[in-house]
């Protein structure tokens, strides 16, 4: 508060001053103000986050400190001046608290206490201060039907999230959206549409410390970022909070023909989003993680490429042995690895027993290749292009993947 009062201060002394700023100088200021306001927030409640963020559109982006874009919006010293004296209005009005009577005690039950609930819900609602309070204006987007329920959330948790930062009413019919409410509002509402109708989810739903961040992963690691049935994503986005967004590969393609690495997207609160690429990062190198892969652990050895076929043997034979044998995945390295050594992973126990294995084979292969005796592979090398089946994006996990414009 004493902050927003300061900069203000500021604000007003050169309005009256006449002492008008150019558009550098302004920037300037705008961005000093947000910085140290993000930090000065940074381990405050969500709900002051938002009474601190909100305000700033749409004439300033909080999210990324820089101007809103839009020449209508354009940042002016009075609407500087404005918007602090609603972040200062917005901090000071009282917190509507939950809960009964003072002293804590309820007198009665069954129906007569849900009423008394009800009406303590409604006396805070009413109490709730708007954010915007700009002149009443309209704006209709357009959608596909299909997101409609993206907007409306479980039982309507995700409009209702809408119009309590925007104080905007939304009302959907069909394939159209009507936005109404305050038009500093209305931008914030129809941003929140348009961003659950593209992605899926909204920057608004995560507070001031919302993120977008991206690695650029080849499609081999697709599936296992997906996992059977989903199981890896679901982790990865339930116990994180984030969002996660993997691209569409090319019908029929062949994933290990393809050499241009893709997009995979993260959205969330920034330390989420950090975690997230630490998981999928655990994954690429090691092939799992304690939040995906819970108990399972993994070892490495490193192999020449000649001695890759005594892993392999005929057809994948000697690979399909090892694995099902110690019941462990076995991964050999190829030009698009991360971890270009050989990889495998499983249980423990499992693991253990399948490296003393491999290494135990390669040394058993060198030895009869000096000998010039011939290999459970021939001795040809046959095998030598075998690299199992290869893991098309199945039906099922569509829902996890986005489609590439």
């Amino acid at each position: 508060m004493n902050y927003i009062r300061e900069r203000g201060g500021v604000v007003n002394k050169n309005i009256v001053d006449n002492k008008v700023p150019t558009d550098e100088q302004l920037n300037k200021f705008a961005a000093e103000t947000v910085d140290n306001l993000k930090k000065l927030m940074k381990d405050a409640p969500d709900q002051v986050k938002s009474k601190i963020m909100l305000p700033w559109a749409p004439q300033w982006d909080f999210q990324r400190n820089r101007p809103g874009g839009s020449e209508e919006h354009k940042l002016t010293p009075e609407k500087m001046l404005d918007t602090l004296k609603r972040v200062k209005d917005a901090l000071a009005a009282p917190v509507a608290k939950a809960g009964g009577p003072p002293g804590g005690a309820r007198k009665g039950g069954g129906k007569g206490k849900e009423r008394a609930e009800g009406g303590e819900q409604k006396e805070e609602e009413e109490k709730r201060i708007p954010i915007y309070t700009g002149p009443t204006s309209v704006d209709t987007i357009a959608i596909e039907s299909n997101c409609i329920g993206r907007i409306v959330g479980p039982k309507g948790t995700t409009m209702k999230m809408i119009q309590d930062n925007s104080d905007c009413k939304v009302d959907i019919n069909d394939d159209l959206v009507t936005v109404t409410g305050p038009e500093d509002g209305i931008p914030i509402a129809i941003q929140a549409i348009k961003e659950l109708c593209e992605k899926g989810f909204c920057g608004l739903s995560y507070g001031a410390d919302f993120q977008e961040q991206a690695m650029n992963i080849h499609p081999i690691y697709f599936s296992e970022l997906i996992g059977k049935e989903g199981k890896v994503i679901r982790a990865i986005k339930d116990v994180l909070k984030v969002e996660l967004s993997i691209p569409k590969t090319p019908p029929n393609a062949k994933i290990r023909e393809m050499t241009k690495k893709l997009k995979v997207g993260f959205a969330g609160k920034k330390p989420d989003v950090e975690k997230a690429k630490e998981v999928v990062s655990d994954i690429l190198m090691y092939g799992h993680h304690e939040i995906t892969h819970p108990g399972v652990a993994h070892s490495s050895c490193a192999v020449e490429p000649h001695q890759t076929r005594f892993i392999i043997g005929k057809g994948g034979s000697e690979m399909k042995h090892i694995q099902n044998s110690y019941r462990v995945k076995v991964s050999i390295p190829n030009e698009h690895s991360v971890n270009q050594d050989l990889l495998v992973v499983g249980e423990p126990k499992n693991v253990e027993h399948a490296i003393k294995y491999i290494e135990n084979a390669i040394i058993a292969a060198e030895e009869r290749a000096a000998s010039g005796g011939r290999g459970r592979d021939g001795g040809g090398g046959g095998g030598e292009d075998y690299w199992g089946e290869e893991e098309q994006a199945e039906p099922w996990m569509s829902q996890y993947m986005y489609k590439r414009k």
